[in-house]
């Protein structure tokens, strides 16, 4: 390197337009970063009449319904259903249903429908999946609510008998098939095991409930999104409210959630969703603060950015002044002798 560029060198880290060069990049990069940074946040979302819930992530559900009817099976998906039946009357039920007894229960590869005379309790325990919904269902769809698994494991809905005049039958096709009355009292989810299989039974798995009478449900997952009529958003550090029509969907780094009951025709949440969300959804925009609006000290950045962007110009100007003003006169040139 020649002494000139080793000079000119020299001459530019003795600018003051150094520290301002450097500087300005760095904040702008800083300004980027922070305000796409939203940092996790304690938050409570309250729901007035939840149309749908749904759970993402480590998803697990527990549902406990007194309907008249159960609806299982669909285009995709496997279920099973527990009958209070005890397992002697597999191939009885097995031929009645046009299905077949492997012994311990009875396999359908076709919809079927379970009806009570009497509404009694069907509980899903412990159901895991990817996903998790449950939604209720308009009247000019039957009305009732649905629940739709999407994972590995097979859903299971126990049917619990009361005492009393209740009986139940089976529908598969055109077959119908009444269960006979029985004394002995078989404990919940030990009974005759119904599997109903479909042509793809990875796919996601549809439960339809009719004829409810009381509904109550537990979901949990990293991830959640509530459908309701109206839903307000609080932002607990702040207690800032803001009201949404829209699905909220909130996301966090450990596990929560929310328990529902219905009111007809919707579900309702007494105590809402409590979460330390690290993303809250709403018409696909975040609803949570980010850092440059979250930390006043953080705000400094974008205000140092600006006087710094002003301050460079400003010594540009004033560097480029003092070289003009330092540039020696240039020499008259001597004429031809």
């Amino acid at each position: 390197m020649s002494r000139g560029s080793v000079a000119r060198w020299l001459n530019w880290l003795r600018s003051p337009l150094l520290v301002p060069a450097i500087a300005v990049p760095f904040a702008a990069g800083a300004l980027t970063y922070f305000a796409g940074s939203h940092p996790a946040e304690n938050v409570n979302l309250s729901a007035r009449h939840i149309s749908g819930v749904k759970v993402a992530t480590s998803a697990s559900a527990t549902i406990s319904v007194y309907a008249n009817q159960l609806l299982l099976g669909g285009a995709t998906g496997k279920v099973e259903m527990v009958l209070p039946a005890p397992v002697s009357e597999c191939e009885q039920l097995a031929n009645q249903v046009r299905a077949t007894c492997s012994g311990s229960g009875i396999t359908v590869d076709t919809a079927l429908v379970a009806t009570w005379t009497v509404p009694q309790e069907f509980v899903l325990t412990s159901v895991l999946g990817d996903q998790i919904e449950m939604k209720t269902r308009t009247a000019a769809s039957g009305g009732g609510m649905q629940v739709i698994v999407i994972g590995s494991q097979v859903p299971r809905v126990c049917l619990r008998q009361d005492p009393g005049p209740a009986r139940l039958s089976l529908q598969a096709g055109g077959a119908i098939a009444p269960l006979p009355a029985t004394t002995v009292e078989v404990p919940i989810c030990t009974g005759l095991v119904v599997t109903v299989t479909s042509a793809n039974p990875q796919g996601p798995s549809g439960i339809t409930l009719q004829g409810i009478s009381s509904a109550r449900a537990v979901l949990a997952g990293k991830q959640m999104t509530v459908s309701a009529e109206s839903m307000t958003l609080t932002l607990l550090p702040t207690s800032r409210d803001a009201t949404y029509n829209s699905p909220v969907e909130i996301d966090s780094d450990r596990s929560f959630g929310m328990t529902v009951q219905l009111v007809a025709p919707d579900f309702a949440s007494e105590n809402g969703v409590q979460a330390h969300a690290t993303s809250a959804l709403e018409a696909h925009a975040e609803r949570i603060d980010n850092a440059l609006d979250r930390y006043r000290a953080l705000s400094l950045i974008e205000t140092g950015a600006t006087t710094l962007v002003g301050l460079i110009v400003g010594l540009a100007i004033w560097t480029l002044t003092r070289r003009a003003m330092k540039r020696p006169p240039e020499r008259p040139h001597s004429g031809a002798a």
